[in-house]
């Protein structure tokens, strides 16, 4: 087990930090942009209020002032960097992680299998983060705005009425939950793929498509289903070649064998 869990200190040694920076600066970037916005709109709503009160309330709703203020755009960049450091940990061209590999004497692929396993939790970090800025700057706007314009549903249907908040806390959306599920397993699984494919001189397009699908289809609108089919599909044809490629390819069977000098390609 102590070999195990070496291999997965090494992976969060390899990039655990860079993730929780790139996690302070999206929730900067995306706290200052959404309270300046706030602090505009209920400007104009206080001074329009009377003369175009339907206008600035639809204005100044909190479903909206999460499409004005780039919340989506902000997370879409964070998720794409991280996926970038994910894939780095692992690759040939450092010789730290061979030299560790080889002495703990663990197979490739369950390296592969811890990676994809950090891998994920460093996505549900993600997620887990957004979803609690998300929850921050909505409380945020309960305590600022006009009371006419809260009531005890205001959060609530906020996750219904914008598309980016249902797509990252669906509520009672189940079609949406497991395809979050799925789109994470994906990413985390594809992820790992990168430097097992990288380590034998190919490049791995699985991480690239899937990660450059997720952040155009992410946000969908409630009862989306060729959103939901597009994603789901794609994702278990990338799940699928990825599994098939590192536990059934004979042509990467023998080097796991802990005989052959060559079973960890990971030093230079």
């Amino acid at each position: 087990m102590k070999k195990y869990l070496s291999v997965f200190a090494m992976l969060a040694r390899g990039s655990l930090g860079r993730v929780l920076l790139l996690l302070c600066l999206m929730a900067a970037g995306q706290c200052g942009r959404f309270l300046h916005r706030l602090q505009n709109e209920l400007i104009l709503y206080e001074s329009h209020v009377q003369q175009f009160a339907e206008e600035a309330e639809e204005i100044t709703r909190l479903e909206g002032l999460f499409d004005f203020s780039t919340v989506s755009g902000t997370f879409a960049a964070a998720f794409l960097l991280i996926c970038i450091v994910l894939c780095l940990p692992g690759c040939g061209w450092g010789a730290v992680c061979g030299y560790t590999v080889r002495r703990l004497r663990i197979s490739e692929r369950a390296v592969f299998v811890i990676q994809a396993l950090y891998n994920a939790m460093m996505f549900v970090i993600l997620w887990a983060a957004e979803v609690l800025i998300c929850l921050f700057l909505c409380h945020t706007y309960v305590t600022s705005a006009d009371p006419s314009l809260i009531s005890h549903q205001t959060v609530g249907l906020a996750f219904y009425r914008n598309d980016f908040l249902h797509s990252l806390l669906p509520m009672a959306d189940i079609t949406v939950w497991i395809r979050n599920i799925i789109m994470l397993a994906v990413l985390a699984l594809a992820a790992a793929s990168f430097p097992y494919k990288q380590r034998r001189g190919k490049f791995a397009a699985d991480i690239v498509s899937y990660a450059l699908l997720t952040v155009i289809f992410f946000t969908r609108s409630v009862g989306d289903g060729f959103n939901t089919f597009v994603t789901v599909f794609f994702g278990l044809c990338i799940a699928a070649e990825v599994i098939w490629r590192v536990f059934a390819n004979e042509e990467d069977g023998e080097e796991d064998t802990p005989h052959e000098e060559n079973q960890y390609p990971y030093a230079n």
